[in-house]
């Protein structure tokens, strides 16, 4: 029984995850990417203790987001689906990566660099901004072999494949958003159109890895048997 209710709340992390996020970037988030050095400057100083938090709080959700992914990959091992559940997790762990570069960046503005080195601050947002647009690729490689795993394998809930599926096609559109300016740029609309439909894929992930079949008998069950 212990074991069932830890398989059950083990996907809860996709909750921690998007919560740790939203607070995070509320609690720092500096102008846009055509902001002028001096201005980015001042915000990170005058907003020096909320971004060290921030930088935190972001830690937290990317180890939130992989205790999801080891879900998730172990559910779709446990259908049969060996090879997606592997670049699944393999992307997961790339965005990670990525994700956890962009935090670094970010947090290490908050910590010295505005201080010792204001001139380079526009210059390592810049950075940042395209490592986030990267980030699109490996999300994408995430959400499609997901979408497929689930499609094909009839694995968790089908209303979740096409999920899947829609997420991977809105975040791979997403790296290519360089434009210097406008909807499709780095921090334009379309930025904020797939970090809305990114957090509620990890959402999504949670309910349907909760709600997944897991009592004896189950093709789960027998699947990971």
């Amino acid at each position: 029984m212990a074991r069932w209710d830890w398989e059950r709340l083990a996907p809860l992390s996709g909750f921690a995850f998007v919560a740790l996020v939203v607070v995070s970037n509320a609690l720092f988030s500096p102008p846009g990417y055509g902001a002028s050095n001096t201005r980015l400057v001042a915000y990170v100083v005058h907003h020096h203790r909320r971004g060290l938090v921030a930088g935190i709080l972001a830690g937290l959700a990317l180890v939130a987001l992989l205790w999801l992914l080891g879900s998730l990959a172990s559910a779709l091992y446990a259908g049969g689906e060996r090879r997606l559940a592997a670049i699944t997790f393999g992307g997961g762990l790339l965005a990670l990566a990525v994700g956890a570069l962009q935090t670094i960046l970010l947090t290490g503005l908050a910590f010295r660099i505005a201080y010792d080195d204001p001139g380079s601050v526009k210059g390592l947002y810049d950075l940042r901004a395209a490592i986030g647009t990267m980030l699109a690729f490996p999300l994408a490689a995430l959400a499609a072999a997901t979408a497929i795993a689930v499609l094909r394998g009839r694995l968790l809930r089908r209303w979740y494949g096409w999920a899947s599926a829609v997420t991977a096609v809105v975040t791979i559109v997403r790296g290519g958003a360089l434009a210097h300016s406008g909807f499709y740029s780095p921090g334009g609309g379309y930025g904020l159109l797939t970090y809305v439909v990114v957090l509620l894929w990890v959402l999504a992930t949670s309910v349907v890895l909760m709600m997944r079949p897991s009592q004896p008998g189950s093709p789960a069950v027998q699947a990971a048997g």
